[in-house]
């Protein structure tokens, strides 16, 4: 585990190939949200805080358990197969953005296309 100051045992993962994947994960979204992303409206606190209560725990589980795969030889694929669902899921929350811009501020339902939503 990690040791925090004075040496006490945190008890937390160290670092790890999956921990530096789930830094650049958060990273990607968080410009997502930045950048990319258009609100239509707004949301009450509870459901923000859900979801990233839900995010920080899967990632200390993740984090966690990410050090399994040392020695077998599945880092390199594994890192490959995420970058490529890391570009794939930026893709379609681009396309989700761009119907958005080009919905005149309408709050009718338009159906997804392109990439894996046709």
């Amino acid at each position: 585990g990690s040791v925090g100051a004075g040496g006490l045992q945190l008890g937390l993962p160290g670092p790890t190939a999956a921990s530096a994947l789930m830094v650049v994960h958060f990273g990607k979204r968080c410009l997502e949200v930045m950048l990319l992303h258009r609100y239509s409206g707004r949301t009450d606190r509870g459901t923000p805080t859900m979801i990233g209560v839900f995010y920080a725990l899967t990632a200390l589980l993740i984090c966690a358990c990410g050090d399994q795969t040392r020695g077998n030889g599945g880092s390199a694929p594994g890192a490959a197969l995420f970058c490529v669902g890391l570009a794939g899921n930026f893709y379609h929350h681009y396309l989700l953005a761009a119907l958005r811009s080009g919905g005149g501020g309408t709050r009718k339902y338009v159906p997804p296309r392109g990439g894996m939503f046709s």
